[in-house]
């Protein structure tokens, strides 16, 4: 019989390993220098004047199913190999049912879940100002992303689009999960195989977070991502604030506040939709009386005259 002690070695081991599969291609991808999330009118006066960013539950978003892709791959890819394999059987069966309670989890369920705040790494796409940019109406307000990342202590990842890409990292990383448990638990590490599983799956959504459906590539998306990890219902990770709550129609959908009022020079850039009504004008003086800085201000020359949504 395992001690928990050896439990919780392995779990540092194979969480280790997880780590450097996910972050594998985070190092070897070019951050924009700048970084733009697009906003309406109203969002923009709201952002400035609390110096604040909202990070949300990916899963609770509109676009949730973008999370859920890289988990449909896994699924796949598990459902292969799971006739000549135990191991792959109880990933599948973890991916399946991610709320049941398994070995490891003597302190109770561990849970893991993205926050996210999303960008773009350019402003100068149709399909950008009409999916994000209010058709045209809104604003893009240009970070430095590193010095954001930095700031508020979130990683900044680049989205991975490439379908090879993708399935050569999920493949990895499933496969991580059986190589570190055959390696810790020497003889026969079958019964071992569920609780690796449990924890390979909750893990997961940190790289699913990382990939979009390739049919969106053209937004050139970056992500801040901040982990929420819970064991027994108890956060294991710092948050910087109280989760609040916002509801757009009949959802609910939980978020962080993230400040940058410590350096508000993190905002570079301010550019106005095409076909905004908000005057170039009031929206320099806006970043002025609210951050204290003389912020680039221009039109985009992108025409795009949609409607709102």
């Amino acid at each position: 019989m395992a001690s928990i002690e050896q439990g919780f070695a392995f779990v540092d081991k194979l969480v280790d390993r997880c780590t450097e599969v996910v972050r594998e291609q985070d190092a070897v991808a070019a951050l924009p220098e700048r970084l733009y999330h697009f906003t309406d009118v109203a969002g923009f006066e709201g952002i400035l004047a609390s110096r604040t960013l909202w990070s949300s539950l990916a899963t609770a978003l509109n676009d949730a199913e973008e999370v859920r892709y890289a988990i449909g791959l896994a699924k796949t890819i598990a459902t292969e190999r799971a006739p000549d394999s135990t191991y792959y059987r109880e990933v599948l069966d973890a991916l399946e049912r991610p709320m049941v309670v398994v070995p490891f989890a003597e302190r109770g369920l561990v849970e893991t879940r993205m926050f996210v705040t999303s960008f773009c790494g350019r402003c100068d796409k149709a399909a950008q100002w009409l999916h994000y940019g209010r058709g045209g109406r809104g604003v893009a307000i240009g970070f430095g992303g590193q010095k954001l990342a930095k700031l508020l202590g979130r990683e900044v990842i680049v989205i991975d689009y490439d379908p090879a890409s993708q399935k050569r990292r999920i493949k990895q990383f499933l496969e991580a999960g059986e190589e570190v448990t055959r390696a810790f638990w020497r003889g026969n590490p079958d019964p071992i195989f569920k609780g690796t599983a449990h924890l390979i799956s909750t893990y997961l959504p940190v790289l699913a977070a990382r990939m979009k459906h390739p049919s969106f590539a053209d937004e050139e998306e970056s992500r801040l991502v901040g982990i929420d990890l819970r064991v027994g219902g108890k956060v294991m990770t710092p948050s910087p604030e109280r989760l609040k709550w916002r509801r757009p129609g009949g959802a609910m959908v939980p978020y962080e506040e993230l400040s940058f009022q410590g350096d508000p020079s993190v905002v570079e850039e301010i550019v106005v939709g095409y076909s905004s009504e908000l005057g170039l004008d009031s929206a320099a003086l806006c970043a002025s009386d609210h951050l204290g800085l003389d912020a680039t201000v221009r039109r985009s020359e992108v025409p795009v005259r949609g409607a709102l949504p």
